[in-house]
């Protein structure tokens, strides 16, 4: 469990305004209770989310908020889909740049080099901040998808 506290413990923000009890919360909260099928799963897709109209918050967003575990994508990916849909996100990133690298020998278009550049950002944007979650990843799986649809356009 201790793996899992420190795996999370860039999205536990607290503030100057938070008490030792909130902070033994958050830690509590962050390991999940040591719940193995919410560790490796999750708790569901939209079971942490927060939305603008109250009636839509999920309970855990309105638990744990003060954590703001929103902030950074992998905290967010963790809590909604577990260790195993963090782990199916990292591998997505690196299943394409392993394409572009098995692939570069056929194809030296310039999004190949753009897109394999691009996925160290990515990587490295999962534990930085929720890009990833947000609408704007909508043209991050554009980018990504530069190189297969050059090489479909090329056939």
């Amino acid at each position: 469990m201790k793996s899992i506290f420190l795996l999370l413990l860039p999205a536990i923000v607290l503030c100057s305004c938070h008490t030792q009890k909130q902070e033994d919360e958050s830690a509590h909260a962050v390991t999940l209770k040591g719940d193995i099928i919410h560790t490796l799963f999750g708790f569901g897709l939209g079971n942490c989310e927060q939305s603008s109209f109250s009636f839509l918050q999920s309970a855990f967003y309105n638990q744990y908020s003060y954590l703001h575990y929103r902030w950074f994508s992998h905290a967010w990916i963790f809590l909604e889909q577990g260790a195993i849909g963090l782990v199916l996100t990292g591998a997505f990133f690196l299943s394409i740049a392993l394409s572009i690298l098995k692939n570069r020998k056929k194809i030296k278009e310039v999004y190949d080099l753009a897109v394999f550049s691009f996925i160290p950002t990515c990587l490295i944007g999962l534990i930085y901040n929720c890009a990833l979650e947000l609408e704007v990843s909508y043209l991050i799986a554009l980018i990504c998808a530069f190189p297969f649809i050059a090489r479909k356009n090329d056939k």
